[in-house]
C-alpha cells in the first residue's frame, strides 16, 4: 500500500464561530443549604410532607419532631425523651432509638421505624397517637401486626397508595413488607 505524497490542507473560516453559550450555575444558586431547626441530638431519620409544607425527624433523644418550614420552628409530637416503648399520645408515648420515618401521602400519619424496640409504629398527626403497628421483641417472624418479630428495623418507606410499607430489618438481612390495610 502506498501512502499519498502530499496530505489534504484545510482552510479556516474567515468568520469566526462563536462559542456556544454555556450556563454554569454558581455554588449558591444550585445548592443552598440552611440551617431549618435549632439543635437536634444526632438526627436519625427525616421525611417530608408531600405538600413539603413540613417534616418529621426521629432523634438520638427517642422522641419524633416536627418541622415547620413556614415558621422554622421544631415541635416534639411525640416521645418524652426517654427510652421505652409506650403507645400513646404525644409524649407521654416513648421510643428506643426511633431510626427513620416516612409520612404519608395524605400528610395524615407518618410511620417510624423503631429500631430498637423492634416494632414499627404509627403516629397520627391529628391526634398525635402513636401506636404499635408491627413488631413485638427481637427476632424473625412473619405474622399479623404485633406477632411478627423485627431485629432492628432501620430503614422504611412507603407505597404511593400507602397499602404498604417495605421496611429494611437489618440484623435479618432482609426487606420486609408490612401491608397496611390488615398490618400483616
Amino acid at each position: 500500500t502506498r501512502l499519498p505524497t502530499t496530505l489534504p490542507t484545510f482552510t479556516p473560516s474567515k468568520t469566526p464561530t462563536p462559542a456556544p453559550t454555556v450556563w454554569v450555575p454558581t455554588y449558591r444558586q444550585a445548592y443552598q443549604v440552611e440551617t431549618v431547626s435549632d439543635s437536634i441530638n444526632h438526627p436519625r431519620g427525616v421525611c417530608f410532607s408531600s405538600d413539603a409544607s413540613f417534616a418529621m425527624i426521629c432523634d438520638e433523644d427517642h422522641r419524633v419532631s416536627r418541622i415547620d418550614f413556614s415558621t422554622r420552628t421544631r415541635t416534639i409530637v411525640a416521645g418524652g425523651g426517654g427510652i421505652g416503648n409506650i403507645d400513646g399520645g404525644g409524649t407521654s408515648a416513648s421510643f428506643n432509638y426511633p431510626s427513620a420515618i416516612v409520612v404519608s401521602p395524605d400528610n395524615t400519619y407518618s410511620v417510624i421505624a423503631d429500631s430498637q424496640n423492634h416494632r414499627i409504629r404509627r403516629y397520627d398527626h391529628s391526634t398525635n397517637q402513636v401506636t404499635t403497628i408491627a413488631g413485638s421483641s427481637q427476632g424473625f417472624g412473619d405474622g399479623q401486626g404485633t406477632n411478627a418479630e423485627f431485629f432492628y428495623p432501620r430503614s422504611i418507606t412507603l407505597s404511593f397508595d400507602s397499602s404498604f410499607a417495605l421496611i429494611a430489618d437489618v440484623s435479618n438481612n432482609l426487606i420486609r413488607k408490612l401491608t397496611l390495610k390488615t398490618q400483616t
